[in-house]
């Protein structure tokens, strides 16, 4: 009895190790053409919540399943990328400036970013050099 208890308890164990989903890590470098790493990119695997960031030398490191599937590459000022992750352990992926101009949407604020059309108070700008042209020291 207590034999064919632990042969039942044994093939339950393996059974649920077979059905667990399986995963990989894949790790990478995020870059552009003329910036060279950048820090802060996005990685997503597609259609899940799995996500990462690069560091400050762009690189990444993620787990996704050993099936495969799709990563979503973002980057403010540059053009998205969808890479297919296929059996790869490492991707590299280079992104090129957005060229639609969309910079002009993002507004930098004291504690994080909006959208131009969000903003419902008044904004101004300087240029830099006017910032520091102004300026005194003590």
């Amino acid at each position: 009895m207590l034999r064919m208890k632990n042969v039942i308890f044994f093939l339950l164990f393996f059974i649920s190790l077979g059905s667990m989903a399986q995963t990989k890590t894949l790790t990478g470098k995020i870059s552009s053409q003329v910036d060279g790493p950048l820090s802060g990119a996005t990685i997503q695997l597609k259609n899940s919540t799995i996500t990462t960031k690069t560091g400050v030398d762009g690189l990444y490191s993620i787990n996704v399943p050993t099936n495969g599937g799709t990563l979503i590459i973002t980057y403010v000022g540059y053009e998205s990328k969808q890479v297919t992750i296929g059996n790869a352990a490492t991707i590299d992926v280079v992104l090129t400036e957005d060229s639609k101009g969309n910079m002009n949407e993002v507004v930098v604020i004291g504690y994080g970013t909006q959208k131009k059309s969000d903003i419902i108070s008044s904004v101004s700008s300087i240029k830099p050099e006017k910032a520091t042209r102004n300026a005194t020291l003590d």
